[in-house]
């Protein structure tokens, strides 16, 4: 056999080879069991009226669910945006790097910025966000508040999950 063809023949059998050892690799790793994630916790709902706060606690965290009315979107200025629950907020209940609790200020408070139809306030900071967890600009802290993953089935307030 002349010594080009059984070099291309050794080359051919060594690619075939590190092909093999590559999809056995590949399987080895993909086998392995993935950790499941964690349920979704459930909460019920009360029955919450524009401006009411409803405060729990998840996983070690602090949540806040606000009502607002809907309608206000508009005034906010907020049209383009679609919540995926217009009129509830749920988010974490914490105002910024301090960590300090949120509370509700409504249409007209004291020293809030211009214009404000309510919303809610650090309680360290004095930062302050839309009924929808946006900053308002000039605030001591420049970031949304965050909000975890979850859902609202009727009455209930799930949270984590996929």
């Amino acid at each position: 056999m002349p010594d080009s063809r059984r070099l291309l023949l050794r080359v051919a059998v060594k690619l075939m080879l590190g092909l093999s050892l590559l999809a056995l690799l590949w399987l080895f790793l993909n086998a392995r069991e993935r950790p499941q994630p964690e349920p979704a916790e459930a909460f019920t709902l009360p029955e919450l009226a524009p401006g009411e706060l409803h405060k729990l606690v998840w996983r070690g965290r602090r949540i806040l669910v606000l009502a607002y009315d809907p309608a206000l979107l508009t005034r906010l200025n907020a049209t383009d945006e679609h919540p995926a629950h217009p009129g509830l907020l749920v988010a974490l209940d914490y105002g910024g790097e301090l960590g300090c609790p949120l509370e509700w200020r409504g249409e007209g408070a004291a020293g809030a910025p211009k214009p404000w139809y309510g919303g809610l306030v650090d309680s360290c900071r004095g930062s302050w966000y839309d009924p929808m967890g946006r900053i308002y600009e000039g605030s001591n802290w420049g970031m949304d508040l965050r909000q975890p993953r979850h859902r609202i089935e009727g009455n209930t307030l799930l949270l984590g999950g996929e």
